[in-house]
């Protein structure tokens, strides 16, 4: 056996201090490390966390565009409304839907090719209706397309409805078109008569 007594002038070697060497307190104050095999704690508590907010946040993702999905459908399914009214205006009464005139609106501008309508209120039940009256428009200027009635849905016995005239401008130029609401329309120019009589006017510019 050798002597491991130090020398005269020489340090003594330190031996290195295990667990067993810190005591009570040496042990509580050492740090866990993470090693090759795990993370830390708090770092695996981070992670942990990070985790479980992960399906929550894509909660409120996919409820957003779930959201936004729909407000661009109503804004599509709007658009598609609108189209589809203009379209079929046209298609039913070969006209556009701003060029209708009625018993309040006699003045009637388009231009050479356009069509357009006049409504009036009817009820064929009381034994009126409406004719245009001579002289007959221009037809230079404006030709006959052709008329429809349309009730107003209701079951009511005697209920009213809607006729509509439907014109189309030719040339340049002016002219009028007539009505008359009379009970007995059979003279060529018809007078009104009865509490219902009337008679309309509309001055029509082509040009």
């Amino acid at each position: 056996m050798g002597d491991h007594r130090p020398r005269r002038g020489q340090a003594p070697a330190l031996q290195p201090l295990g667990p067993h060497h810190l005591g009570e307190r040496g042990r509580l104050h050492q740090q866990p490390h993470a090693g090759r095999l795990g993370r830390h704690p708090a770092e695996r508590r981070s992670r942990a966390s990070a985790e479980r907010g992960r399906p929550q946040a894509e909660a409120v993702v996919e409820v957003v565009n779930l959201r936004s999905a729909r407000v661009a459908g109503l804004v599509l399914l709007a658009v598609a409304v609108a189209v589809a009214g203009y379209f079929g205006a046209r298609a039913l009464w070969g006209t556009d839907p701003e060029h209708v005139y009625g018993a309040r609106d006699t003045a009637v501008e388009v231009s050479p090719g356009e069509t357009f309508t006049i409504e009036v209120d009817a009820n064929p039940t009381t034994g009126f209706k409406w004719i245009v009256d001579r002289p007959a428009p221009a037809r230079r200027v404006v030709e006959a397309l052709g008329e429809d009635y349309e009730g107003d849905g209701s079951d009511r016995v005697g209920a009213g409805g809607t006729l509509r005239l439907r014109f189309q401008a030719k040339d340049a130029g002016s002219t009028e078109i007539k009505l008359l609401h009379c009970m007995r329309c059979g003279t060529p120019s018809a007078e009104p008569e009865g509490d219902g009589a009337e008679s309309l006017t509309f001055h029509v510019t082509v040009r």
